[in-house]
Formats: C-alpha cells, structure tokens, sequence
C-alpha cells in the first residue's frame, strides 16, 4: 500500500511540474497579446447600411490611436455571422456568409485564420471596450471579405463586398417578413408549388455528337459517336434516360429510371417513401458486406435525400459522357479526378467524410471548354435517425446490366452478374444514436450469398462511433468498429476490423485483420491554411502482410489548388521476400487570367524511379463565346506522348469544336463535335434550344401579375408583368437587362430536381415604394427536364390610423395588431404617447384591430382596397376594463 501511494504521489507531482512547465511557456504569449483599451469619451454610434439597407440596431466605433475600431459583437449581428466568441475572450471561431469562409481568432497565439489564410495579431488590431472586442475596421474587413467606410458626419458605416452577400438578400426578406407578420417570431410554411405528373411529358434532351479520324499506326479510322441524356415524364413518373453508340454510331447501351421523389416522404402512402425508381438503379453499399453497384431493376427507400448511403463513407456516381473529366473537392481540398469512359459514368467509391460538415463539390470539364458544377452538403453527425425515427431502404438489381442492351452479354459476365437484393431497416434511440439492421443477397460466380449485418452506432464524449457485425448464415464472420472525433483541432478516425472466414463484396475470407488511422489537421504555411491528411493501414492475410501509408496536402486560394499525394506500401509473405513500392502524385488546378489550368503527375518513387503518366490541359477563353483547349500528355507504361488542340465556338443555340492530335508514334486524329441542349422555356413550350445541358437540373419560370383586389389570386381582369427582381433561396435575382418585347416570365435553370427552392418577389426592387409582394412566396419543387411556372403578385398598399383612448386617455405604449382574414396577425405596432398610431403600407384585405394583451377586438371589418387609399379609423374609446387581459 505504502508503494501504491508513493507512485500515486509521484504521479501527482509530475502532473504538477508539467502544467507549471506549460504555464511558464505560455506566459510569454499571453504576455505579448496585452489588449489596449479604448477611451469611452472617443465612442461613437454608426447606422449600419448594406447598400441602401440598413440593417443590425447600430455598431459602436471608437476613434484610437491606429484608426477606427468596430465593436466586434454589433458587427457580427448587423451581419448576422456564425462566429461564437468562447466565455474567456481569448478566442473565437465560426464563418462568414459561407461555410468555406472559415473565421479563427486565437488570442493566446496572436493570430487570425480566415477564408484560408492566416495573419498575425498586431497590438493595434484588437482593443478592449466596456462591450468586449473592439477590432481595427480595416483588419475586420479584410477578416470578413468586406469594406467599412465609416461617414462620421452622418453617422453611418456603409459595408461593401465585391460581390452580393446572401446576408442582404436575407436581411430584405427578414424586413419584409417582419412587417407582414407584425413581430412574430416564425413565419409560416411556404405553399409547396409542384407540377402535376402526367402520362407524357415531351423530355429535354442534351445531345453530344462526334465525328473523327485517327491513324495509330494501323491504318486510318473512322468513328461516329453520339451520346443523348433525356428527362421528362412518362406513365406518371420522372423519367431519365441514355442512349449512347457505339464507335460506327450503333445503338450501343440504353439506360431509363422512373422514379418518384418527395423530401417530404409522401410517397407510396403508408410507407412514406422520399423516392423510389424503376429501370436502371443502384444498390446501397456497407462496410462490411456490399458496394454500391449500379444495374436494372427497382430500389425504395425514406432516407431523406442527399444522406449518405453508410455512416463515414459516401459515394458519387453519375452520367460522364466520353472525353469528359471530372473532379472531386471536400471544402475546397481537391481529392480525386477521372476522365469519362464508354460506361458513360464517373464512379468515386469509398469517399471518407470527415468529422464535422463535409462540403463537396463535382466539377466536371467537357471537351469543348464546359464547366458543370454539382454541390452536396454531409454532416457525419446528421447521418443517422434521431429518435423514435425509422429509415428504412429495399432493392432488387440484377447487377452491371443495363434495361435495354443491344448486344449480348457474355458467358462470364452471365454467371457472374446475376441479381441481387438488399433490406435495411435504421432506428433512431434518441440522443445520437441508433441501430441498423440489413440483410443482403448478392451475386457470385454460378450462385448466391446471403449475408446478415448489424450496427450500433452512438456518440460519446463528443465522439462518433460505430460497431459492426456481418455474418453469412453457412459461416463466416466480420466485426467492425469505428471511431472518428476531433483532438487538438486535429480531426481522427480509427478503424479496426477483424475477419472470421467472411466472404463478400468487401472482405476477402483469406483477411484476418484490418487496422487503420487517419489524421487530417490544418497547418500554416505560405501565409495560408494548409489542410494534411495521413493515414496508415495495416492488412493482416493468410500467408501475407500489407502495410500501407498514404499522405496527402493541399492548398486552396480563390485562383488556385492543388494536392500532393504520397503513398508507399510494403508487402510481406510469409516465410519469403518482401516487396516496397513508393509513388508520388499531383493534382492541379489554376485560373491565371483567361486560363484555366489543370494537371495531373504520377510518379513512381520506389522500386525505381520513373515517370507513370502525366497530363496538362490549358484553357483560353476568347470573349463569351470562342474557347481554345491545349491538352499535352505522356504515358510512361507505354512510353507514349501526345498533343492536342481544339477551338470551340458558341453560337448560343449549340457549341461546334473542332480538336486535332498528334503522337510521337506518328500518329494522328481529327476530329468535329457539336453539343445542344432543347429544352422548354419560361412558358413552357418544347423548342428552346442552347450550347448547355438542360436535362439533368430543373428549372423554374417566374412570372408576376399586378394582384389588384390583394386577394393573392390572380383574375382575368389582372395584367402579367415581368418581375422586378427575385429572391431564390435568399440569393437576388435580376431580370433580363434587354427584355423581348411582351416578355413576362423569369427563367431560373440549373436546379437540383426535388429539392424545393425559395421564390419570392424582392421587395426592394419594386419600382412603386407604396407596393407589396402579395405574400411570402413559394416553395418551388423543380423537377429534371421541366420547367416548374410560380406565379407571383404585386398589390398596392393602404395606410390605416387613428388614436387610441383607454378611460378617456391617450393610451400610449400599447402594442395593437392588424389580424388578416385567416386569423393571422399581419401588422403590429406600438401607439405613440398621444395614442396615435399609424400602420403603413397595409396590402388590400380584410383585417380587424385588436389589442395584443388579451386580443381584445377594438375594430372590426376593416376594408383596405385601391378605393380607399387611406383608412381614417378616427378616435377609438375603450374603457380599462374592457382592454385589460382576461
């Protein structure tokens, strides 16, 4: 006992002398980052004005030594910015009008990071005020991406940015909004406006056509390709379909989905699905027992839309026509590229999400100088059912088989790709966790295999974790778990698996054991923030060692990005040699001017040294519509090196580019492509052709009518007129600036299918101060290939006054509201000290005044219309008794 507590003593003051240790080397640097402290009598007030908007309850300045400070506390509510200072005030973090414009101030360190860069903390940036921080304007600024400039003999601080900033879109809406709703603190669902499926509805069609002529060495070739991606409606269902040749331009593969979707989960009545599909599908996969895998048959599910498939992992799959690539980024960080083959698809499998918010981006590049672009959103948290909540998913698919093929599958690919079927059910327990059960039937070579697997998944001590079991009824088991979390800013995941004689997708019955860590944390360097990752993965096998590292850093400006990428990897047999391979790898992309640049280097390192393969591909942009492409690549393997160029023009209605290519082999190719899409237009007529895709997004035409009843309905006897300018999803939108004679509607394409967008009027774009958007607007559901119509109103307003008496006097302070024909308090306002109130720009209707303690009606049937601009309710005598709350 007496040694027990001598080593707990010893421990103890070890403990003791470390943390002295620590407080000694942090002295200094808290030492250094003494705050100054602003004079009280130099305080002044600003009005905050985003352009014309004012916004915020006023910023409070201080004239200092080294300039204008701002107090950091009023600017992050006039601008509404997610940035939490921490109780201490020594720091704060959070972001700025995007999420990938990430703010972290350390004052300990004496140093900011923002919007990927990184600056020290002068003595003057940051002063110490009665109200907390007080920040240097210019530095905020530059922190934030926007410009103070303060106007002292007017008391106003007008904030600029290079581009608009959704907080002021926001900010009109929430003005807007506030005075509709008269104070009250949530505003109403929008009414959801979808189209009503039919049987048939003509699709949108985006068509690539090619033809060319190569020599390799064997002889001149000719080859005629067309790929054409179709959407629209048929048999009461979304339709998608492609159809892609051959190279003597022969039908060679014919992909069609039905399917519905609903974010509500609407579908399908009692089971209350967000989508389910016919045709060409794909599986879901998981850690243990399948992947992903596409093929025909008919998948359903009420998982909501856009969540990941598996708990850490996604996958990205989608249409890649021929001569495409595409790349993968997660917030900015460039991860993975590929280039479009005869699949006509792009497979990025296994995608790690990190802890926190995972932002992806897919940016694909065509041939002819396209750029197509596709965002989605994962939270590793938000991954799973909160509680008392079911998803649940259920497929058949006979594997890697297209619904219409026109040619015959081999024997080997038969006995191999046969059908399978998949079953999961996920629980939601409340309190980030849940549980999952699945059961799988999936293809092998002249059978099947049934596997069973489970998982728990639960977050303690701000962790993420996971456990798995996957289990074939004729023997064979897996067990996994998984952790992932955050220490020290450096983000972690750790991964062990341990295999008994399971076979399937993922495992090999001959594995044993699967260890692997994983770090990503950002570092500072060249005055940015510069994310690493490094994982390590070890494979236990029969027979067989395999040890495993890889290691990747990336830097990301407005103008450029890129990642370096190293792996090496040791292979050991049992009782023999051992084998090491090294290769290193670089990604790049670039825009200097008019050119886009983009890279790739594959080097091996280890065994011996050489050159696998690289590539480069510049793009000039010659005005808004000529575009010239210069490619340059070299195959190592093959000791092969190629140039290419191309010119692309757009003529608006569709793009024509003309490509040559040379080798050193001698070889030749040129080559003519044309793309176009036909589409609908803003009223809907099939026939609008252009140079860009219009049948993978939706669209939504917006018209406006002048609502001269204000019952929001329009009439016969209401004119059509084209919308000032919108707001979709709180982003302005204008409207053409040379609009076509009797031109009425507003096209917004490029929209995610069932994803209902924001559409309402922009309030401060209207032209007559003394008009109104009719209501708050709609959800719009767009859907691929169509064009959803909203239909807006602009009403004029009234004013309505008079004077309040409560016992025979002025009633002043009391807070009265206009209540609308629905029951909805549309206006609230307080009386002035002589009872007098006045409600201002009230919208056409019928409305009744009340009091609002005790909702006691002080004047019914109050009509507002275009015959009486102004309502004059006079004096208005209540007594006490009849005003007080019940």
């Amino acid at each position: 006992m007496a040694r027990a507590g001598g080593w707990w003593r010893a421990a103890l003051a070890a403990a003791r002398a470390l943390l002295a240790a620590l407080a000694l080397h942090a002295a200094p640097i808290a030492a250094q980052q003494s705050t100054q402290k602003v004079d009280p009598d130099d305080a002044l007030l600003f009005d905050a004005r985003l352009g014309s908007l004012q916004i915020g309850h006023g910023v409070r300045a201080f004239n200092t030594s080294a300039g204008l400070c701002l107090d950091f506390g009023d600017v992050l509510d006039a601008l509404q910015i997610a940035i939490t200072i921490d109780p201490g005030a020594r720091g704060a973090r959070g972001w700025a009008f995007d999420e990938n414009h990430r703010i972290e101030i350390d004052r300990d360190k004496g140093e900011v990071r923002f919007a990927g860069e990184y600056a020290k903390l002068t003595p003057d940036t940051l002063w110490e005020s009665r109200s907390g921080w007080c920040v240097l304007a210019p530095d905020l600024g530059r922190w934030l991406g926007v410009t103070f400039t303060p106007d002292t003999s007017n008391a106003i601080l007008g904030i600029a940015a290079k581009g608009a900033l959704p907080i002021e879109a926001a900010a009109k809406r929430a003005a807007a909004a506030e005075r509709l709703r008269g104070g009250k603190d949530k505003a109403p669902d929008l009414p959801r406006v979808a189209l009503p499926y039919r049987a048939w509805r003509m699709p949108s069609l985006d068509v690539i056509a090619s033809a060319a002529a190569q020599d390799r060495g064997d002889g001149l070739r000719r080859e005629t390709r067309y790929e054409l991606f179709g959407a629209g409606e048929l048999a009461w269902f979304s339709a998608e379909a492609r159809l892609s040749s051959d190279t003597s331009g022969a039908p060679q593969a014919l992909r069609l989905r039905l399917y519905r979707s609903d974010i509500a989960a609407r579908l399908l009545g009692p089971a209350h699905a967000t989508e389910f599909a016919l045709g060409d599908v794909a599986s879901p996969s998981t850690a243990l027992g399948v992947q992903a895998t596409p093929g025909r048959g008919a998948a359903i599910t009420n998982r909501p839309i856009g969540t990941a498939s598996r708990f850490d992992t996604t996958d990205f799959t989608g249409v890649l026509p021929r001569g495409w690539d595409v790349e993968l980024y997660r917030n900015g960080e460039l991860l993975r590229s590929e280039t479009g083959n005869a699949l006509g698809r792009y497979e990025f499998r296994d995608v790690e999400l990190r802890y926190g918010v995972n932002a992806f981006e897919i940016v694909a590049y065509g041939p002819q100088g396209q750029v197509r672009r596709e965002r989605r959103s994962y939270n590793i948290g938000a991954q799973m059912p909160v509680g008392g909540e079911t998803w649940y998913y259920a497929d058949i698919v006979e594997d890697r088989r297209d619904l219409i093929e026109f040619s015959r599958v081999s024997a080997i690919d038969a006995r191999r790709f046969g059908w399978r079927a998949d079953l999961g059910v996920e629980q939601g327990l409340g309190r980030g966790t849940s549980i999952t059960l699945a059961a799988h039937r999936i293809p092998v070579l002249d059978g099947a295999r049934t596997l069973l697997e489970g998982s728990l998944r639960a977050s303690p001590f701000g962790t993420l974790a996971q456990l798995e079991v996957a289990a074939n009824p004729s023997g064979g088991q897996a067990y996994r778990a998984n952790l992932f979390g955050q220490l020290w800013r450096t983000n972690f995941s750790i991964e062990t698996i341990r295999n008994f004689g399971l076979a399937s997708e993922r495992l090999d019955p001959a594995q044993n054991a699967i260890t692997a860590v994983a770090l990503d944390k950002p570092v500072r360097a060249f005055g940015l923030i510069v994310p690493i990752r490094f994982d390590l993965r070890e494979t236990q096998s029969r027979g067989e060692h395999l040890l495993a590292a890889r290691g990747r850093v990336s830097i990301a400006t407005r103008r450029f990005s890129a990642s370096l990428i190293g792996s090496w990897q040791r292979q050991s047999i049992t009782g023999g040699d051992s084998r090491e391979e090294a290769v290193a790898g670089l990604l790049l992309n670039s825009r200097l001017g008019h050119v886009r640049v983009r890279g790739e280097i594959d080097l091996a390192v280890a065994p011996r040294l050489g050159l696998q393969g690289a590539s480069a591909a510049a793009n000039w942009s010659l005005g808004t519509q000529d575009e010239v492409q210069a490619t340059v690549t070299h195959n190592g393997n093959e000791g092969l090196s190629s140039a290419g160029l191309s010119y692309t023009r757009d003529f608006a209605a569709f793009s024509l580019s003309g490509n040559g290519l040379v080798d050193s082999r001698g070889g030749f190719a040129l080559g003519l492509s044309l793309q176009f899409g036909i589409g609908r237009d803003a009223h809907g007529r099939f026939g609008r052709f252009r140079s860009t895709a219009q049948a993978a997004s939706g669209a939504v035409a917006v018209m406006a009518f002048q609502d001269l009843n204000g019952d929001g309905l329009r009439q016969d006897d209401e004119p059509f007129t084209l919308p000032p300018g919108l707001l979709v999803n709180d982003v302005p939108i204008a409207p053409p600036k040379h609009p076509q004679p009797g031109e009425t509607a507003i096209l917004i394409d490029g929209l995610s299918p069932a994803l209902p967008v924001r559409v309402s009027l922009d309030e401060s774009a209207l032209p007559d101060p003394f008009q109104l958007p009719s209501d708050k607007g709609v959800a719009a559901v767009p859907r691929a290939g169509l064009v959803t119509p909203v239909l807006l109103g602009i009403t004029a307003t009234s004013t309505v006054d008079g004077t309040l008496l409560i016992d025979g006097r002025a009633a002043a302070g009391e807070v009265i509201e206009l209540v609308d024909a629905k029951g909805q308090v549309a206006y609230r306002l307080r009386t002035e000290f002589d009872g007098f109130f006045s409600f201002e720009r009230v919208r056409y209707g019928e409305y009744r005044l009340q009091l609002a303690r005790g909702a006691r009606v002080l004047a019914d049937q109050i009509s507002v219309g275009p015959d009486r601009p102004a309502v004059r309710l006079g004096t208005i005598e209540r007594q006490q008794s009849l005003a007080a709350a019940p």
